[in-house]
Order: C-alpha cells, then sequence, then structure tokens
C-alpha cells in the first residue's frame, strides 16, 4: 500500500508542469468579417478590409478589460463613445497605420486569427463605415472569442441586359418643291441636311457619398458600440440564425487527466488486496 501512494505522488508531480502550462496559455480569437450588398444579396469577393490592433486585453477571471496601445495610446479615445471608431479611424489615417490587409472570399467573408484585443476594422474601397471589434465580445450569457461582424453595406446593382427605353422618332421634314429653270440661271443642285442620330440616354446611378466623421452605422452584427455586453449579439447573420461560435479554454484537461489517473491507481490498490487475500 505504501508503494501505490509513492507511485501517486510521483505521477502527480509529473503532471504539475503541464497543469502550469495549460493555466498560462492566454486564448486567442478570430474576427470574420462578412460583406452582404443588402441591395441585391450578392457576396462582396475579393474586397480588401483593413483590421488594426488598437487596444490591449486584460483576461482574467472570464472577464475582459481594454487599453490603448502602441501608435493609439496617446489618442485619449474613449472605447465606450459612439464616436470611438471614427475616432481611431482618422487617427489611423493621419499617421499611415493599414494593419492587416484581408480579401474577402467567394462567400464575400474576411477571417483573421487574433490576439484578445480592441480592433479597428474598415473599408479602404469604403464600402462600409469604420467600426471596432472586441476580442473577446461580452454578452450577457457568455464571452465569444470567434466574432462574426456583418456591416451594411448598400452598393449600387444596374443589370447591363436590360433594355433602354427608346427614343421618339423624330418628325419628317416636308420635301421642298423643285424649282423650274430658267434660261438665264444654272441647274444647283439641291441643298441636303445631315439627319444627326439621337444620343441615346444612359441612366445615371447616384453613388452615396462616404462622409468621414459620421458615426458608424451599425447592425445587429457589427462590433459594440459601447461598453462590452450591452450592444446586440454581433455572431448572428442577417437571417437571425446563430452562427457557431467557439471558445478556447484549456483548464479542464489536466484535471481530467489526473482524474482519470487516480481512478486507476486506486483500482490497482484494490485489485492488489484482493489477491494477497486469496493467497
Amino acid at each position: 500500500m505504501k508503494k501505490l501512494f509513492m507511485i501517486i505522488i510521483a505521477v502527480i508531480v509529473c503532471l504539475m508542469p503541464f497543469g502550469v502550462l495549460a493555466g498560462a496559455a492566454s486564448p486567442s480569437g478570430k474576427i470574420t468579417v462578412v460583406m452582404i450588398n443588402r441591395a441585391d444579396k450578392s457576396p462582396l469577393q475579393d474586397k480588401t478590409v483593413n483590421i488594426v490592433k488598437v487596444a490591449d486585453c486584460l483576461y482574467s477571471n472570464r472577464t475582459a478589460s481594454f487599453t490603448l496601445t502602441g501608435d493609439f495610446a496617446d489618442s485619449h479615445i474613449d472605447l465606450s463613445d459612439t464616436g470611438a471608431a471614427m475616432h481611431l479611424y482618422d487617427t489611423a489615417v493621419g499617421k499611415g497605420i493599414k494593419g492587416t490587409a484581408i480579401k474577402s472570399d467567394t462567400e464575400g467573408k474576411a477571417s483573421l486569427p487574433c490576439e484578445l484585443g480592441a480592433y479597428l476594422v474598415y473599408s479602404p474601397d469604403k464600402l462600409f463605415n469604420p467600426f471596432v471589434v472586441f476580442v473577446p465580445y461580452e454578452t450577457a450569457e457568455e464571452l465569444i472569442f470567434d466574432v462574426t461582424a456583418e456591416p451594411k453595406i448598400d452598393v449600387p446593382v444596374t443589370d447591363p441586359t436590360s433594355p433602354t427605353s427608346p427614343t421618339s422618332p423624330t418628325s419628317p421634314t416636308t420635301p421642298t418643291q423643285p424649282t423650274k429653270p430658267s434660261e438665264n440661271t444654272t441647274k444647283s443642285s439641291d441643298s441636303v441636311t445631315p439627319v444627326v442620330p439621337p444620343v441615346p440616354v444612359v441612366p445615371v446611378v447616384p453613388v452615396v457619398p462616404y462622409i468621414p466623421g459620421e458615426h458608424p452605422t451599425r447592425t445587429h452584427t457589427t462590433a459594440p458600440d459601447g461598453t462590452p455586453g450591452t450592444d446586440n449579439d454581433n455572431s448572428s447573420n442577417n437571417s437571425g440564425e446563430k452562427l457557431p461560435q467557439t471558445g478556447m479554454i484549456q483548464y479542464p484537461i489536466p484535471i481530467l487527466g489526473f482524474a482519470g489517473i487516480m481512478m486507476f491507481a486506486i483500482g490497482f490498490a484494490v485489485y492488489g488486496e484482493g489477491k494477497k487475500k486469496e493467497n
């Protein structure tokens, strides 16, 4: 029995470094921007999205706090302010900060694995207003590490196959009566006025201008515009269907492993005692 306890203690000592490493491993996250044109519900493919880290995250006891970092540390911008995204965007443009540029796939999705923190998301083509994404994103029930945002995008749609409206035909001109030539006058050819075909009218499609300084428009799936946890959950799509969300919590691994070893050791001890009694 004494030998069995020594084995259990040795196993615990061997597992202690793994438990420390598992507890020290910091979770990571992921940002996915879904670009869908609301005009015709079509995904926007091969569009560039810039993602810039603006704040570090202190994650402890399942709570997260954010502090401005790098070139944004001296800007004194309040991340809980509704106009924080535009202030961060103006700072990034003024200092030439582009962050990480990614392009959307055939489904209009642009994804980027990232560390915990706050990130500025903007389109260099000005397809949508800049916004801020918090990783993790806090809701009333949980912390979401895989954050999905779907900004409002309205791109005018033109159909090249649609026929243009025909122009009204021009009224024919009344032919002039030829004059009888006289002996004293020479016969001259009638003057012909060239007819210029009408130029087809091409409809002009208005383009919605992008005005810097406006507050970003947000949907139920964009990043929170106030204190984390008070905005709508931005992990759902336009149809209301909940998108899959994952977390990276590893602390149960060493506990389950230790419990399994303990059960094996106890069973081995009981089996040994039974053998001794039989002998």
